[in-house]
């Protein structure tokens, strides 16, 4: 008997000693847990290692799950495949999926406003782009209302469909796919495009921009190679710098009579790729040459180079009887022009103004010119004949806005042509002389 109750004491401190040895090395929940400082609801503090797929739960422990924390799948970045994130859901932590390379597919709840730093910061080094993952928006507009600072690089999916066009108003923040949108809508609510917001989305290829946008932010549409045609608002009044640079298949853009100012580049490169194919310039369509001249152009502001269009039809003679002011680089690069006339009104004639029009042959300036910015005709190598209204009077070049300088007489229309296309004024502004 004793001998039994000793196996039987032995057995039970056996079973003790195994179930504390092995409580010491309990493997750990999948997804760990922490109170939020309201107590209330719960966050996401950790994802372990090894894990595949991590299908966060709605609640734990009878509280909501509200958050993902900072570094939270940092142990998983390897094993990690698969993300479902749940409703309830609203922000996504600095670094919490930092380095996950191996993620296949992200569901996103319609509850996150917001994602911190380089959240979803990593590369697929090596593998096919059509291998990054399918993020899943339980709702695409309230996504693009939140703020995110960092955006999974992927294919964005809703209902199972692929994202190919947006609506963007004032209360949009954030984008995606910028590889996958082919159509966007900008509501009239939204005052300015921001600055890059399009910027190199490159499968873009439609854009309707409604009346109320009064600015296009810089590089809004920098490098969208696909876009061809850009029809812009009335009401619209800026340009921004690099607006359209290196959107190398457009083919035509419409500019409404409200626009006051063209930023520099802003379509620097434009229609490159669409001459190379097609050997036809980018149209610039215009309905008031008036307005046209007096658009405040910044250096280097007009495409590289283009047809000009009045009302649906190419100018080949270029009439500014009804003209008051020529802007700095207003027809710069015009490769449709052949003959400019310019009317008695016009006093000044702006820095390169007609600069690297190609296909001028002839210009008429007016009887009261009195100042030819530098530029104005240079590089205009088909130029012939350069004929002044008025002969009278000596004229002389400056250096600069330099008050003083080396007095000229005019020539015949050819001898005029020579002096103004090639070195001798080019780089000059040249002003007529007073006694």
């Amino acid at each position: 008997m004793k001998r039994k109750i000793t196996i039987l004491a032995l057995t039970i401190i056996l079973a003790l000693s195994v179930f504390a040895f092995s409580s010491c090395f309990l493997i750990p929940d999948e997804i760990q847990f922490e109170l939020n400082e309201d107590g209330e609801s719960y966050y996401v503090s950790n994802i372990r290692s090894g894990v595949k797929v991590a299908d966060i739960p709605a609640e734990y422990e009878g509280k909501p799950v509200t958050a993902i924390g900072e570094n939270a799948g940092e142990y998983a970045h390897s094993s990690l495949k698969e993300l479902i994130i749940p409703e309830g859901v609203t922000s996504i932590g600095k670094g919490a999926f930092k380095g996950c390379s191996n993620l296949e597919k992200i569901v996103i709840p319609s509850t996150l406003t917001s994602t911190g730093e380089i959240a979803f910061y990593f590369e697929y080094y090596g593998k096919n782009p059509s291998s990054s993952p399918e993020i899943h928006l339980a709702d695409p507009e309230s996504y693009i209302k939140g703020e995110h600072a960092s955006v999974p690089k992927g294919k964005f999916y809703s209902n199972g469909e692929l994202i190919t066009s947006l609506e963007i108003d004032s209360s949009s923040k954030s984008l995606f796919g910028n590889s996958q949108i082919t159509d966007v809508v900008i509501k009239s609510d939204l005052s300015k495009i921001p600055d890059k917001m399009f910027s190199l989305f490159t499968s873009l290829k439609g854009v309707v921009i409604e009346e109320g946008v009064k600015e296009i932010g810089y590089h809004s549409f920098y490098g969208c190679s696909a876009l061809e045609e850009v029809i812009l608002p009335n009401g619209l009044e800026i340009i921004g710098s690099g607006a359209f640079e290196k959107c190398s298949m457009l083919k035509k853009i419409t500019i409404p009579q409200s626009l006051e100012r063209i930023g520099a580049n802003a379509f620097y490169y434009a229609g490159e790729g669409a001459y190379e194919q097609t050997g036809k310039n980018l149209q610039v369509h215009i309905s008031s040459i008036e307005n046209w001249c007096g658009i405040s152009f910044e250096f280097e502001g007009n495409p590289c180079f283009y047809d000009l269009y009045l009302n649906g039809s190419v100018v080949t003679t270029l009439d500014l009887s009804g003209v008051e002011k020529i802007s700095w680089h207003a027809f710069e690069s015009c490769y449709s022009i052949t003959n400019v006339i310019i009317g008695d009104k016009v006093t000044e004639i702006g820095y390169n103004s007609f600069y690297n029009c190609n296909a001028l042959e002839s210009v008429i300036i007016g009887a009261n010119v009195t100042y030819i910015g530098h530029g104005a005709f240079s590089s205009c190598e088909a130029l012939e004949s350069v004929t002044f209204k008025s002969t009278s009077g000596k004229w002389h070049y400056m250096y600069g806005e330099s008050k003083t300088g080396i007095l000229f007489e005019l020539g015949t229309p050819e001898e005029n042509a020579e002096l103004f296309k090639g070195s001798s004024l080019a780089d000059h502004n040249i002003k007529k002389y007073k006694d």
